[in-house]
C-alpha cells in the first residue's frame, strides 16, 4: 500500500485502505502554499470514492486550507500532542468567536451542505460548515477521532439516539459548544439562519466516519466512509422522522 500521509495517520489509513470507499489510486504531491509542507494531499479525481458528491472544482475545498487563515488557527492550537476533546471544544469556540477566521469560507448553497477545510496537520483538522434549510448529516460517528464543535452563526440541532425510543435534542446557537470522545454518535441539522455556520475540530484528524443506515427490514448498519466524503442522512429519517 502506498503511504498517503506521513506521521500518525499511516496506521489508520493502512486499515482504512482495504475498504471499499478507500482513499486510493491517488497521485500525491505537496501543496506549495500549505502551512505544513510535510503534509501530502491528493491531486486527482480518484481521491474520493465515486458518489461522494464532489465535483473537481470543489476538491481543494476539502484538501487544502487557505494558508493565511490556517496560520491564524495554528496560533490558537496547544503546543503538542493529540488534543483532548475539551481542548477541541475550546478551539472550536475560539475560532467561532472570530468571524475574520471563518467568514471567508462560508458558502450559501441551497442544494447541498458545504464544508471547507480551515486547518490540518498530523494532529488535527478543523472545518467550517455551512448549513441551509433541510440539510443534515444523519447519524454518524467519527471513528478514532475526538470532536469539538461550536456554532458561529444561526442555529443547528444536534441529536443523539436514546433507547428504547426518542432522541436528545440540543439547540446550538451562536456561542454554544459541544464535544465528543471517539465513537461519539450524533446527527447535526440546520435549524435557523441562511446559512447557519458551525466549526468542527477533530483529533486525531478525521480519516474516516461511520455512517448509520437503516435497510428495508428496519435493521441499522454502520458503513465506513472517508472522513472528507459528504455525509447524507441515510439513517432513520425514513422510518422514524421524529428521531431524524
Amino acid at each position: 500500500m502506498r503511504a498517503l500521509f506521513v506521521g500518525n495517520r499511516d496506521r489508520i489509513l493502512e486499515e482504512y485502505d482495504s475498504r471499499p470507499l478507500a482513499y486510493v489510486r491517488t497521485t500525491m504531491t505537496p501543496h506549495p502554499s500549505h502551512p505544513t509542507p510535510h503534509r501530502l494531499i491528493p491531486t486527482g479525481p480518484a481521491s474520493f470514492a465515486e458518489g461522494s458528491g464532489l465535483s473537481p472544482q470543489q476538491w481543494w475545498e476539502v484538501v487544502a486550507p487557505p494558508a493565511e487563515l490556517a496560520s491564524k488557527v495554528h496560533a490558537l492550537i496547544p503546543a503538542s500532542g493529540v488534543l483532548e476533546v475539551e481542548q477541541l471544544e475550546r478551539l472550536a469556540g475560539d475560532i467561532a468567536a472570530d468571524a475574520a477566521i471563518w467568514e471567508p469560507l462560508v458558502i450559501v448553497d441551497e442544494n447541498r451542505r458545504r464544508y471547507r477545510l480551515l486547518y490540518d496537520d498530523d494532529r488535527l483538522d478543523v472545518w467550517v460548515l455551512s448549513w441551509m434549510p433541510d440539510q443534515g448529516t444523519g447519524f454518524h460517528d467519527h471513528d478514532l477521532s475526538g470532536v469539538g464543535l461550536s456554532c458561529a452563526q444561526g442555529e443547528v440541532c444536534e441529536k443523539q439516539m436514546l433507547l428504547p425510543a426518542g432522541t436528545s435534542d440540543v439547540a446550538m446557537t451562536a456561542g454554544v459548544t459541544r464535544n465528543g470522545l471517539p465513537g461519539y454518535i450524533h446527527s447535526v441539522a440546520h435549524a435557523a439562519g441562511t446559512p447557519a455556520v458551525t466549526i468542527h475540530a477533530y483529533s486525531p484528524p478525521l480519516v474516516r466516519v461511520g455512517q448509520y443506515r437503516v435497510d428495508e427490514n428496519g435493521v441499522m448498519h454502520r458503513s465506513i466512509a472517508h472522513g472528507r466524503q459528504e455525509l447524507l442522512d441515510h439513517s432513520i429519517a425514513a422510518v422514524d422522522p421524529a428521531r431524524a
